[in-house]
């Protein structure tokens, strides 16, 4: 899975403006401590648990830096380096001291979020997170789905055209189509509609909606593979077909593939078709290690026992089937039924093969 980083982290490149020497020696500290890295040598838990220190050390400086200096033109920013920070609580009191801090950050969040005056870019990344938040990020339950919405509307008054947008209507659309399909439809619906305001969130948003019609109408879906094959989705009726949305550069990607092979080997005769979609970057004027040529990604599938087809048009993120679709994190997987309906989207790791056999009626 591509990590993507939130606007709050880079807000610790913020210019430094003039204003009280202490208090801008606070400020260039705090932006110190957010910027550094732990030093060579350390084993990987070792690194980790430094970083948490030193961000902890971060966002409690941020902290009291807003209280002790409201007048400072960086008040806000600090701010938004406070709430970002991870806390570290200990002891008896470590539960106690959790919820308070959870109570003030959020505190601090909706006043940052509702003061004038507040620089775009720390109000459009303390948004975008805030939608997050609410709609369950890495793996939580959501917890409001309308209070990230009228966030939404807000970022999109604010900053109609942000490519912010994208990323965070997004992120509510996915889990407004998991607890709330009509909240989902109608919204997606709206966005689609965006073609002037915000193109890249009209776009992603009728690829959502494109999604969900082909859970109703099987998808069409075909093209030359880069060894030349014909593919087309329709002539696969019948079949169990898992179309695997990858790239030779991404980890995880390569980390999930001796689960797909294994699948693909024990399956394929019994009905079970694999169509890859790379997301590799053709190589540029200086090519780099990570640039494949179509031949270099036919190499790399034979050489790693992938032979199945695969679509390559070079475009790396801005992949013909990637914008269509809206894929926005590596690997991706659509798994579809005999009928050609898509069934799941997150048929990966331990979920991939018990769909399978269920598919193919084993």
């Amino acid at each position: 899975m591509k990590t993507r980083l939130f606007p709050l982290a880079l807000l610790a490149l913020a210019p430094l403006l003039p204003a009280q020497p202490a208090a801008d020696a606070a400020f260039a500290e705090i932006r110190r401590l957010l910027t550094e890295r732990p030093p060579a040598g350390l084993t990987r838990e070792e690194a980790h648990a430094l970083e948490m220190k030193t961000r902890d050390q971060a966002g409690r400086l941020a902290e009291r830096f807003a209280a002790d200096h409201p007048q400072h033109p960086e008040r806000w920013t600090a701010i938004a380096w406070a709430i970002g920070q991870p806390r570290q609580f200990t002891g008896p009191q470590a539960e106690t001291g959790k919820a308070a801090w959870e109570k003030r950050r959020v505190e601090l969040r909706e006043q940052l979020l509702a003061a004038p005056g507040v620089p775009d870019q720390v109000w459009i990344g303390v948004a975008e997170r805030k939608v997050y938040e609410e709609t369950g990020w890495r793996g939580e339950p959501v917890r409001d789905l309308a209070a990230a919405e009228r966030t939404l509307d807000a970022l999109a008054r604010r900053a109609p055209d942000s490519d912010r947008r994208k990323f965070a209507e997004q992120q509510f659309l996915g889990a407004a189509a998991r607890v709330d399909p009509a909240v989902f439809t109608a919204r997606a619906r709206r966005l689609a509609a965006e073609t002037a305001a915000n193109p890249a969130v009209a776009q992603m948003a009728t690829g959502l909606l494109s999604l969900e019609e082909a859970k109703r109408t099987p998808m069409e879906l075909r093209f030359t593979a880069a060894d030349g094959r014909e593919v087309d989705l329709a002539k696969l009726r019948g079949k169990v077909v898992l179309v695997d949305f990858w790239a030779t550069w991404c980890k995880p990607c390569l980390d999930e593939m001796p689960n797909v092979k294994r699948v693909y080997e024990k399956y394929h005769g019994q009905g079970f078709e694999i169509i890859g979609i790379s997301f590799d970057k053709a190589p540029g004027p200086t090519p780099r290690a990570m640039e494949k040529t179509a031949a270099q990604v036919v190499e790399f599938a034979q050489a790693n026992g992938m032979p199945w087809p695969h679509h390559y048009d070079g475009e790396y993120w801005n992949n013909a089937f990637g914008r269509r679709f809206a894929i926005n994190v590596l690997p991706t997987v659509f798994l579809f039924d005999r009928n050609g309906l898509l069934v799941k989207t997150d048929a990966k790791g331990e979920k991939l093969e018990p769909a399978v056999r269920r598919l193919l009626g084993l």
